[in-house]
């Protein structure tokens, strides 16, 4: 994390960014651009997602590029004192009423929409035989933090979820395979190789069996 904070700020430096910000800038709150850079929410009461959108902001890079360039000094204090990774605004992908290969349907009223994962293969109702992990946690000593049940590509939409991810849940504890996995749940925070998310309607598996 300090590594990519400091590469950040010399990027900034070397480009000028870290001068004083423009007039239209500093009317944004130092809480809406946390909150929309990914470093936590609690101070504004809303979705990252929706922050973004109503800054305009494309996603949480740029956000965090704005909140680096705006409030130096909160920036700095923020990403070097955050334990866990920044977090992605996560929308499901798709558009015209369809399923993307990835098993995800479109955006409604500007909520992820997830796939039905009863019929997504190695979904299972009970635990199937194998090594059972109940609630897994991808953190060691992080229970807050569960097994994010998608991927998500370039673009921060859910992608591929379901047997993937499992998959990469059991290979990073040394299991070569997942057997199956079951009772997604909502919840606060979440995370997978390739992702985080806190926003509190995070998907995550219930129970994975490796094998």
């Amino acid at each position: 994390m300090r590594r990519v904070v400091g590469r950040t700020l010399l990027i900034l430096l070397a480009t000028g960014l870290l001068s004083k910000a423009p007039a239209a800038q500093q009317d944004v709150g130092v809480e809406d651009l946390r909150c929309a850079a990914g470093y936590g929410c609690q101070d504004v009461g809303t979705l990252q997602c929706d922050v973004l959108a109503r800054l305009g902001i494309a996603n949480a890079r740029e956000a965090r590029d704005l909140f680096a360039q705006t409030y130096p000094a909160a920036f700095v204090e923020v990403a070097r004192n955050t334990a866990s990774p920044p977090a992605e605004c996560l929308r499901a992908s798709g558009s015209g009423g369809g399923t993307s290969a990835g098993g995800t349907t479109p955006e409604e009223d500007g909520e992820p929409v997830l796939p039905d994962f009863a019929g997504l293969d190695g979904y299972a109702e009970t635990p199937c035989p194998g090594n059972v992990s109940v609630d897994p946690i991808f953190v060691p000593g992080r229970p807050d933090i569960r097994v994010l049940a998608c991927f998500k590509g370039s673009d921060n939409l859910y992608r591929e979820c379901g047997k993937a991810p499992a998959r990469a849940y059991c290979l990073k504890f040394g299991k070569p395979d997942v057997a199956c996995f079951g009772d997604i749940k909502r919840v606060g925070k979440a995370a997978t190789v390739d992702a985080y998310c806190e926003t509190g309607e995070c998907p995550a598996f219930g129970f994975i069996v490796c094998k």
